[in-house]
């Protein structure tokens, strides 16, 4: 009888314990999913609205309201726009969430975000995230494209009446070029350079 007392007793121990973890890892993960729509939607808002006067707060508290559409209604969710200054490029927002966990008890999650928009910073994290394959016949360049990280490419066939149009054939002398094969799949990543210098292989 004893043993199956200690028995009991011993897997409510581990039923608390485990509940308890499930609580914390659903609060971190709740927290961290706000944090990161939160800051998207603040980020995206501020590069589309930047130095316009005609947008007001209200706006972005709606977008955010919007994309946290995994909060139920019965959940309270307060969202203060602190801070908005569109033409200095600086948005505060604070959120407040109260819902209710599995076991009864009301949880509040209370976050803090501020983003600061620098519109050279933006064009130099975009220009990082494209890459220019420019590809050669000879000493003319043949054909130009501009592809995102993480895309891929099919290097182009060769067309002599395209090659032979001066818009599309331009001379320029380059000394390093890597040659490359008609119908070669290029995988565009970060560890490239910006530029792509391809010298198009017309044996079939």
């Amino acid at each position: 009888m004893k043993n199956v007392v200690i028995g009991i007793f011993s897997a409510l121990i581990v039923v608390y314990v485990v509940a308890i973890c499930l609580t914390l890892y659903n609060i971190n993960a709740r927290k961290n999913h706000i944090e990161n729509i939160t800051s998207d939607v603040m980020y995206e808002h501020l590069k589309k609205h930047y130095g316009s006067s005609n947008v007001s707060s209200e706006k972005l508290k709606k977008e955010i309201e919007n994309r946290l559409d995994f909060i139920k209604e019965k959940d309270e969710l307060k969202i203060n726009i602190s801070k908005y200054n569109l033409a200095k490029g600086l948005i505060i927002a604070e959120i407040q969430d109260k819902y209710r966990i599995f076991s009864g008890k009301i949880k509040n999650i209370k976050i803090k975000k501020i983003i600061i928009f620098d519109k050279e910073d933006i064009k130099l994290k975009e220009k990082n995230q494209y890459r220019n394959l420019i590809f050669y016949v000879k000493d003319k360049i043949y054909k130009k494209v501009r592809l995102k990280v993480g895309s891929t490419y099919v290097v182009p066939k060769f067309d002599l009446d395209a090659f032979l149009e001066e818009d599309k054939a331009t001379n320029e002398t380059v000394k390093s070029k890597m040659l490359i094969k008609q119908g070669e799949i290029i995988r565009i990543s970060n560890e490239m350079p910006e530029n792509n210098i391809y010298l198009l292989d017309l044996e079939k």
